[in-house]
């Protein structure tokens, strides 16, 4: 009886040292875990960081830290010729990258300078309208902005390139800023 007695507290005793090591290893690993959570959202930090910062004067009049949607362009933009038709598709997203389908919100474009200190140019060298066609949309989800024309070339102006902002007055929205647009001669 003393001997099985020994042997069940020999066991126990084991037990409680094998719990004890996989407690151990596990919370080393929920640990590295957690550090390893950490420098990705340092990073992803960084990433925003950077690209908010690529212009801090057009960023700050058009940015919002509490928006829970983002305005995304579909398709990049090529190849812009001055007094050529283009269209930009956009969608509004949530952060981790679902369309926002449930409300429908309203985004405008404007046009500025790409200099330190950016301008909203609204007419061209011959005092007409720079941006034409449909600035404004309203949509869930996708949208696209057709038949957009920029009338004048962007090597006129002093950076010989434009900064085109996309934004909603809706609080909930952040602005899509796309920088170093070159508009060319019509061929």
């Amino acid at each position: 009886m003393q001997e099985l007695q020994e042997f069940l507290d020999k066991q126990k005793d084991l037990n409680f040292k094998m719990l004890e090591d996989m407690l151990s290893s596990q919370s080393l690993q929920i640990h590295n875990l957690s550090m390893g959570l950490k420098s990705v959202q340092n990073c992803l930090e960084n990433f925003k960081q950077k690209t908010r910062l690529r212009n801090k004067n057009l960023y700050k009049l058009y940015s919002n830290e509490e928006a829970t949607i983002f305005i995304h362009l579909e398709k990049e933009i090529q190849n812009l010729q001055c007094k050529s038709d283009f269209t930009l598709s956009v969608s509004l997203r949530d952060y981790s990258g679902n369309l926002a389908k449930n409300e429908e919100y309203t985004v405008y474009i404007k046009l500025f300078s790409a200099d330190k200190f950016p301008k909203e140019i609204t007419v061209n060298s011959q005092g007409k309208p720079i941006l034409v066609g449909k600035t404004k949309l309203q949509f869930k989800g996708k949208g696209e902005f057709k038949k957009l024309q920029i009338t004048e070339q962007s090597s006129n102006f002093p950076q010989g390139k434009f900064a085109l902002v996309l934004y909603s007055n809706s609080p909930e929205v952040q602005s899509l800023i796309l920088e170093n647009l070159e508009v060319q001669k019509k061929k």
